[in-house]
């Protein structure tokens, strides 16, 4: 591979090289194979620079730093980066995965209420409905022991009438015994 050399020198030799020639090493390969195309190691150079260049001028984050940084944002808290982003504190390159992260937690937050919410629903139907059977087994509760008072008086008037009828026979030998 040549040694580094800025894009402009390198393009600039490419396009000064004698007609015929690509000023690029003999034998070496050619983008689309002409004479005049240009140099495929120039190109992986170029890129490979370009790559190396983006990534340490902060415009693009490799998967680990994505890892490394989501890792910081969960440490400081939802809160706290909300807070960064909002003073703009946070640098632009990552600005974007910090919003995206901000995002899903808001969503994973918002899903967490509504579970929440709809276990509170779940559970005040199921107390709703306990509470209509506990009414509706009192009100059964209520029917018998009306039933049971009704039993109740019948038995004490049965009760009565025996007294009293015991009395008056008892009273009527009293009487027929004297005569």
């Amino acid at each position: 591979m040549p040694p580094p050399q800025s894009l402009a020198c390198a393009i600039s030799r490419w396009r000064s090289a004698p007609a015929g020639t690509s000023g690029h090493p003999p034998g070496s390969p050619l983008v689309n194979g002409s004479s005049e195309a240009i140099p495929v190691h120039f190109v992986a150079c170029s890129l490979a620079r370009a790559l190396k260049f983006r990534n340490q001028s902060g415009m693009a984050l490799t998967p680990d730093q994505e890892r490394e940084w989501i890792a910081q944002l969960e440490g400081m808290g939802v809160t706290l980066v909300r807070s960064e982003l909002e003073r703009g504190k946070i640098s632009p390159h990552r600005v974007h995965l910090t919003a995206t992260w901000l995002s899903a937690k808001d969503k994973e937050a918002e899903a967490g209420r509504e579970a929440s919410k709809s276990e509170q629903i779940e559970l005040a139907r199921r107390a709703s409905e306990a509470a209509d059977r506990a009414a509706t087994a009192a009100e059964l509760q209520a029917i018998e022991a009306r039933r049971a008072n009704k039993r109740a008086t019948i038995a004490l008037v049965i009760a009565i009438i025996s007294i009293i009828g015991t009395a008056v026979s008892i009273w009527l030998t009293h009487i027929d015994a004297h005569k």
